[in-house]
Formats: structure tokens, C-alpha cells, sequence
């Protein structure tokens, strides 16, 4: 029984150490409001330099959607797009992103069909 209560105090402090642990890695790891603002921001920026509409060949609007991260923001956008119109629309972000404050990456992901993460084609990271 001794020492069990010898053994008590370290037990309680390494389950606390693993229990703030996980709580600041949770905090750290949950995309805040000003994460979705930031990358929202640059996705409608990248839609006003770049006419997605003109190159929808089903004539719905364009498809552009965000995911922030605090490892960097993910942009998915869909469309069946060739390679000089990637090429431009990868240096209009670039452009956005030599603009950006705060430089987190950006990772564009281009998809021929809609929620349909088999049909990607082409993906590139803005640093």
C-alpha cells in the first residue's frame, strides 16, 4: 500500500501531462475563425483575378472550395481545365500569396468531377 502512494502523485501527474498535451494539440490542430477568413479571402481574391465561370463547360458557377489548416489552406477547385489555364491560375495565386501577410502554404487541388476526390488531375503547393 506505500507504495502504491509513493506511485500515486507521479501517475496523476504524467495522466495531467498526456490529458494538456492532447488539449493543446487539439487547440493547435482546429482551424479557427480567422483560418477560414484567411483562406476564403484568398479564394475569393483568386476568383476575382481568375474567371473560373468562362471555363465551366457544364455552365454552373464555378466550384472552388476551402479547407484551412493550420498547416497551410487547402483550395479545391473543380472543372476540367488545361494545363496553360493551371499554369496561370497556379501564377495568380502565386501573386495573392507574394501579397499574404502571413505566409502559411497553399495547397490547390484541381478535379475533373465534383466531390469526387478520384477524379483529381492535378495538384500543386504555393509556398
Amino acid at each position: 500500500m506505500k507504495k502504491l502512494l509513493k506511485i500515486f502523485p507521479v501517475f496523476v501527474a504524467l495522466v495531467g501531462t498526456v490529458i494538456i498535451c492532447f488539449i493543446l494539440f487539439v487547440a493547435f490542430c482546429t482551424p479557427t475563425g480567422a483560418d477560414h477568413d484567411r483562406v476564403n479571402s484568398f479564394a475569393r481574391t483568386l476568383e476575382q483575378r481568375y474567371s473560373f465561370s468562362a471555363h465551366r463547360t457544364d455552365g454552373r458557377d464555378p466550384s472552388v472550395y476551402t479547407t484551412p489548416s493550420p498547416f497551410g489552406d487547402y483550395i479545391s477547385i473543380y472543372g476540367d481545365y488545361s494545363n496553360s489555364e493551371i499554369r496561370t491560375i497556379e501564377s495568380v495565386a502565386r501573386q495573392i500569396q507574394s501579397n499574404r501577410i502571413e505566409k502559411k502554404k497553399v495547397f490547390l487541388s484541381f478535379y475533373r468531377i465534383e466531390l469526387d476526390e478520384q477524379s483529381i488531375y492535378h495538384r500543386t503547393t504555393i509556398k
